[in-house]
C-alpha cells in the first residue's frame, strides 16, 4: 500500500505536539492523555500536591495548554463522558472545534447516569479546515472474541480488557483537490503485565485500519488516503508495539507475546487481510512475522523526550 503515513507514537502519558505536512497542507496535531479524575488520586501520586491533582485545577490548566497550543486536530485520552460532552466540547465549539468522543466498551453495561464517569477517546478538530465524513471505533475486545479461534488467552487476557480506539476520516477543506486524511487515537492496555495484550490490541488496530482506509478509498474514488496515528500506547520504545508500527512487522515469537499459544489466532487475523505470516530467511523453522502495510514514521526525534512519566 502506497500511503505516505504519519504517526505519533505516544508511548507516554504526557501530550505530544507536532507539526506535519500532509497533501500539501502544514497540520498542527496534539495527542494528550488528559488523567480522567478517577485516577488521579493519592495513592497513585502520593508525591503530587492534593490542589494540583484536583480536577477542577487540571482540567483549567488543560484547556489552556489546548488553547495555547491551538491544534488542529486534538486526540486526547482518558476523557470521562460526562467531561467530554459537558465541558470539553462546549468550551472549544466556541473557538471554532467540532469534537466526536467514544466511552471504553464498558459503557454499554452501565446506566446512563454512571456512563458519565467512563473515560473514552474523543477527537477535536477545527470545522473550517476539516470536514468529517465518516465515523468509526474499534473495540479490543469484541475483535478478541472473533479472532479467539479456540485461544484460552485470546479471551482470559484480551477479552476481558475494554480499551477502544477512535477512527476519523476527514475532508481537507483547503485541498484544492479532493484530499481525505485518517485520523487515529488509540489507549492502549496499561498494565507492564500484560504486553502481550498491549501487541495484540495493536495489531487487532491496524487491521481495523487497513479495512477502513481500503473502504474509504473505494467510497470516496481516491487513490490514497494518509493517516494521522496517535494515542496512548503505553508501550517503551523497544516494545513489539512500538517496533509494529514502525517497521510494519513483528516476530509470531517476540518476547512480549510472553511464549503464550497465539500462533494460530493470529495467523486467522493475518489472512482475514489476504496475508501470510512470512518467514526471514525462507525456512519454515525460522521465525514468523506478522504485518502491517503501512509505512509510518514517528514525528519525534530519534532521542527520547528529556521528560516522561514511567509507564
Amino acid at each position: 500500500m502506497s500511503s505516505v503515513c504519519l504517526s505519533a507514537l505516544h508511548t507516554w502519558s504526557d501530550f505530544r505536539l507536532f507539526v506535519c505536512l500532509l497533501t500539501g497542507i502544514t497540520l498542527r496535531i496534539m495527542s494528550y492523555n488528559i488523567l480522567a479524575e478517577q485516577y488521579a488520586t493519592k495513592k497513585l501520586y502520593p508525591h503530587c500536591p492534593a490542589w494540583a491533582l484536583s480536577w477542577q485545577y487540571r482540567r483549567e490548566r488543560i484547556r489552556e495548554d489546548m488553547e495555547h497550543y491551538a491544534p488542529d486536530i486534538a486526540c486526547l485520552q482518558e476523557v470521562p463522558m460526562g467531561e467530554f460532552y459537558g465541558y470539553f466540547l462546549q468550551q472549544f465549539q466556541v473557538q471554532g472545534y467540532s469534537g466526536i468522543f467514544k466511552p471504553k466498551s464498558r459503557a454499554k453495561t452501565m446506566d446512563s447516569k454512571y456512563q458519565q464517569t467512563v473515560d473514552g477517546c474523543c477527537i477535536i478538530f477545527r470545522h473550517d479546515r476539516f470536514e468529517l465524513i465518516h465515523q468509526d471505533w474499534v473495540e479490543f475486545n469484541q475483535l478478541a472474541i472473533k479472532s479467539a479461534d479456540g485461544s484460552t488467552d485470546m479471551l482470559n487476557r484480551v477479552m476481558t480488557k475494554d480499551n477502544i480506539a477512535l477512527c476519523a476520516v476527514f475532508r481537507v477543506v483547503e485541498s484544492a483537490v479532493p484530499s481525505y486524511i485518517l485520523a487515529v487515537n488509540a489507549h492502549v492496555h496499561w498494565d507492564p503485565e500484560f504486553s502481550d495484550v498491549k501487541l495484540i490490541q495493536t495489531m487487532l488496530l491496524m487491521n481495523e485500519v487497513e479495512k477502513l482506509v481500503a473502504k474509504t478509498k473505494h467510497d470516496l474514488n481516491v487513490e490514497d488516503v494518509p493517516i494521522v496515528f496517535c494515542g496512548d500506547l503505553n508501550s517503551l520504545p523497544d516494545s513489539g508495539v512500538v517496533e509494529f508500527l514502525r517497521n510494519g512487522r513483528v516476530s509470531s515469537s517476540h518476547a512480549d507475546f510472553k511464549d503464550l499459544p497465539y500462533r494460530s489466532c493470529l495467523q486467522k487475523l493475518s489472512s482475514s487481510q489476504g496475508r501470510v505470516m512470512t518467514t526471514a530467511p525462507a525456512d519454515d523453522d525460522g521465525p514468523h512475522f506478522l504485518h502491517h502495510p503501512f509505512a509510518l514514521s514517528s514525528v519525534y526525534d530519534e532521542e527520547d523526550m528529556p521528560f516522561t512519566n514511567f509507564t
